[in-house]
């Protein structure tokens, strides 16, 4: 009697380790938990709501945004719950947000104020699970937008303008133009990175092929192959800056890379 029962326990035993092996290895689409229902046990499988991807921007470029804008839902992902994480360049998270049910199609998610320009990308989850999301930046209609900067030239959080643009002082002819640039930028943290877009009003309308940064330092992004955009960081200092475009190529920035 007591050889039987011993041998039962230890089966039992064996298949409860089996049972929860099995668990471990579930994939991360599919998994199953133990539940009690009516006084018997039921097994119910979760998964994700969709092996394709869904869509996020905000809704426009702005230094204190409070909306992420998820595009691309699928029917099969209505009525679930929705967490949405903010990451920054440097990867921190920059804020989080929920909402409680998608509908298909386009969804507004409420999150901490913070700068659009300072994501990176964000994480989708649906129920908890995550779902692949392509985040595109949000197109601004400013000349220059900045993100405040650590005195190391990390982005950090917190708030950043820019509050002047004088491109007045232009000089040259045709095809050898040049324009001095003061800008004037406030940030809460000791540096800031500014990009800028030279397209736009009060610039004088050419696109530059040459940049002395002059006050600037080059930033991580700065790139020229991105002109008429381009991204330079402040000293540390607060302040008025100044920076010079000309259609020539000359520069300490541009031309270059």
């Amino acid at each position: 009697m007591t050889r039987r029962l011993g041998g039962s326990l230890a089966a039992a035993v064996a298949a409860l380790i089996i049972f929860l092996f099995a668990l471990a290895v579930a994939t991360p689409a599919s998994a199953a938990q133990l539940t009690v229902k009516n006084s018997r046990p039921v097994t119910d499988t979760a998964a994700r709501c969709t092996a394709g991807s869904v869509s996020s921007t905000a809704p426009a470029a702005s230094t204190s945004s409070t909306t992420v804008r998820l595009s691309a839902i699928p029917t099969t992902c209505a009525g679930k719950s929705v967490s949405v994480t903010l990451v920054g360049t440097n990867g921190q998270v920059i804020s989080t947000g929920n909402l409680a049910s998608a509908v298909a199609g386009v969804n507004n998610v409420t999150v901490g104020s913070h700068s659009t320009a300072q994501i990176a990308s964000v994480a989708v989850f649906f129920n908890g699970w995550w779902v692949n999301n392509n985040w595109t930046p949000p197109t601004s209609n400013s000349p220059a937008t900045c993100v405040p900067m650590d005195a190391a030239g990390n982005v950090v959080s917190g708030s950043c303008s820019v509050t002047s643009i004088n491109a007045s002082d232009q000089y040259g002819s045709p095809g050898a133009r040049y324009a001095n640039v003061y800008v004037t930028v406030s940030s809460s943290a000791p540096r800031a990175r500014v990009t800028f877009d030279f397209s736009k009003s009060p610039f004088p309308g050419w696109t530059p092929a040459g940049v002395t940064k002059a006050n600037f330092e080059a930033a991580p992004e700065t790139t020229c192959s991105t002109l008429p955009v381009l991204t330079l960081n402040t000293p540390t200092w607060n302040g008025t800056y100044y920076l010079q475009i000309t259609q020539t190529s000359q520069g300490d920035v541009c031309p270059g890379p």
